[in-house]
C-alpha cells in the first residue's frame, strides 16, 4: 500500500469522525447557552415578585451547575445569597445585589448593551378595575 493510499484511507475515516465530534461540541455549547438563557429569563421575569416565586428560587439554585465555570457569576450569586444567610433586611441591598447578579449573567451571555440601569426598567401593567394576573 502506498503512502497516498494510506493518507486517503485515513482521510476517509477521520473526516466523518471529526465532523461528528465538532457537531457534538457545537450542540453542547448551544445547549449550555440555552440553559443559561433560561436562568436569566426566569430571574428577570420574576425579579420584583415578593416573595420570590418557585421559578426564581429554582433558577437561583441552578446557577451553581449551569454557570460553574464563570467566576463573576458565581461571585455575584454568592454575594446575593449572603443577604439571606446574614439575614439582612435591606430592600436596597437586595435589589442592588440582584442587579449585580443579573448584570454578571447578561455579561456572561454576551449581552454587552444591557446596562445595570436597564435592569431597573420594569413594566407593571395597571388597569383600573381589572385583575391582570389571572
Amino acid at each position: 500500500m502506498t503512502t497516498s493510499e494510506i493518507i486517503s484511507i485515513c482521510a476517509i475515516i477521520a473526516g466523518p469522525s471529526t465532523a461528528m465530534i465538532v457537531s457534538l461540541w457545537v450542540n453542547k455549547i448551544r445547549e449550555s447557552r440555552k440553559e443559561k438563557i433560561k436562568i436569566l429569563l426566569a430571574l428577570m421575569q420574576t425579579r420584583t415578585e415578593t416573595p420570590p416565586p418557585k421559578s426564581f428560587i429554582d433558577a437561583l439554585n441552578s446557577i451553581d451547575v449551569i454557570f460553574h465555570n464563570d467566576k463573576k457569576v458565581m461571585e455575584a450569586r454568592k454575594e446575593f445569597l449572603n443577604i439571606f444567610l446574614n439575614r439582612v433586611n435591606d430592600t436596597n441591598q437586595y435589589k442592588n445585589k440582584l442587579k449585580d447578579l443579573l448584570d454578571a449573567i447578561t455579561k456572561s451571555l454576551g449581552y454587552k448593551n444591557i446596562k445595570p440601569s436597564d435592569l431597573d426598567s420594569i413594566f407593571t401593567p395597571f388597569v383600573v378595575g381589572a385583575n391582570i394576573t389571572e
